[in-house]
């Protein structure tokens, strides 16, 4: 039982770990299990019929609501997804299924003793089928055969439609988009199953999709806000060798999609070892190429993938470069030690391609 009630018992001790109480304790919930909800303290959901309890919504959206769990707000990097040209059903039959679920090779499948078919899985240890037991909580698996020309999805027993095409093409669905305000990224993996390869073996390929993305509920977004810079901003919160620091952008172009902050009070460069958030551009120099998955995927100014359109020096997508001017300027001070900070020049609004550079130790030269 332990092996058959852990893809509900894993959820748990997860949502425990976010301090989500089980049903009924301090809640109005059914903590019988009957019903099917996963947090019930005795575990009676079943592969067909599981659900979290509105008492479980709630705790945790009250949880992330209230911004203690900031560390799961990106996407996970699913580099090596793992999936199957074919359901599970199809590679395991039902003899092997009880060897999965019982740790045991001599256990065997017992035909015929199923109440529900699709929803019951019944195996003897020993492989007697005198001496059968119904594996809890778990049903066959999508893709066994239950009756001729029939296959179990979902726990129930639906027509089976064999492709004809000699290769069939399979699509997951469409991610989120990776940001709530402004401009996002999407992505998508396709799996290609052929029926023969050169070597005359079953083969598959995978490869993604990207897509530039929209939210439409945009009423408290600025369209000012860099996205990199907010990341480097969480760090904040956290003192390093004993201090705060105000941590800074910093874009490594080799790996731009990285997450890399330079601290404003020692100039040091704190490498987070982890993927910027989907959808943030791979450079400051040009916002179409955009990070996703951890790769820097080449948008152009349409949002086409590997396209040729491109801005002026202007900034506008396939501009002929007449909507601007450039402004070259030379700035001279006098400034001593007891000044301070002062300003120097105002860089007008709308302003792009800002060029600083320092030129010696003692002077800077602007050029905007």
């Amino acid at each position: 039982n332990k092996v058959t009630c852990s893809y509900s018992f894993i959820p748990t001790l997860i949502f425990q770990s976010l301090s989500v109480e089980h049903d009924g304790e301090g809640n109005g919930c059914d903590q019988s299990g009957l019903t099917g909800n996963i947090m019930a303290p005795l575990i009676l959901s079943a592969s067909h019929n599981h659900h979290w309890s509105d008492c479980t919504r709630l705790v945790l959206k009250a949880a992330i609501n209230s911004q203690k769990f900031t560390c799961l707000e990106d996407y996970p990097i699913d580099e090596r997804k793992f999936a199957l040209p074919e359901p599970p059903g199809r590679y395991w039959n039902l003899d092997e299924q009880c060897h999965v679920l019982t740790g045991s090779n001599v256990s065997r499948h017992c035909p015929g003793v199923e109440e529900h078919t699709c929803q019951e899985l019944w195996c003897s240890i020993t492989g007697s089928i005198d001496q059968c037991d119904r594996m809890l909580n778990h049903g066959l698996l999508d893709g066994t055969s239950c009756d001729p020309g029939k296959e179990c999805h979902q726990g129930s027993c639906t027509l089976h439609v064999e492709a004809t095409s000699g290769t069939r093409k399979f699509f997951s669905p469409w991610s989120p988009c990776s940001k709530v305000c402004g401009l996002g990224t999407q992505y998508r993996t396709w799996q290609f199953s052929t029926n023969r390869t050169k070597d005359d073996q079953p083969g598959t390929q995978e490869t993604a999709e990207y897509r530039l993305c929209m939210r439409t509920q945009t009423d408290h977004c600025s369209s000012l806000e860099d996205f990199r810079a907010k990341q480097c901003s969480r760090f904040d919160l956290y003192k390093l060798r004993g201090i705060y620091h105000s941590w800074l952008p910093f874009v490594d172009y080799g790996n731009p999609c990285q997450l890399k902050c330079l601290s404003r009070q020692t100039g040091n460069i704190l490498d987070g070892s982890i993927a910027v958030r989907d959808g943030t551009p791979c450079y400051y120099t040009n916002p179409d190429p955009q990070c996703v998955q951890s790769q820097c995927i080449h948008f152009d100014c349409l949002g086409v993938v590997n396209g040729t359109a491109k801005r002026d020096h202007c900034g506008v997508c396939e501009g002929s470069g007449e909507t601007c001017r450039l402004v070259v300027s030379t700035i001279t001070r006098n400034i001593t030690d007891s000044d301070g900070y002062r300003i120097i020049y105002l860089i007008p609004r709308l302003a792009r391609g800002v060029d600083i550079r320092m030129i010696s130790d003692t002077h800077l030269i602007g050029e905007f």
